[in-house]
């Protein structure tokens, strides 16, 4: 009667506990090589949204100076306008003077 349990023990031993260790040995390594990648990828995403939102920032900075310079270009528009009208008016008075 022993000798049978020992039998029927080894025998549930090889076809049934050590393929189901084994899987669980597989299925353990390959979750922690998931759960790597996918700590891999988060970094990878919190990286990309820094740097996505740093060069927005950087963009509406130059939007910024794109409307300051071109609001400075309008002005010295302006004043060339302003310059030759005095340079005009200039003119015409010293030739009413002689």
């Amino acid at each position: 009667m022993l000798e049978s349990i020992k039998a029927e023990f080894l025998l549930w031993l090889v076809s049934t506990a050590i393929p189901v260790l084994g899987m669980y040995v597989t299925n353990k390594g390959k979750i922690k090589e998931a759960e790597h990648r996918m700590t891999v990828l988060e970094m990878k995403v919190e990286n990309a949204e820094k740097k996505s939102t740093h060069n927005a920032t950087r963009l509406d900075g130059h939007d910024e100076q794109y409307r300051a310079m071109y609001a400075i270009v309008e002005q010295v528009k302006h004043l060339s306008m302003t310059l030759e009208e005095v340079r005009h008016d200039v003119k015409s008075l010293t030739r009413k003077e002689n």
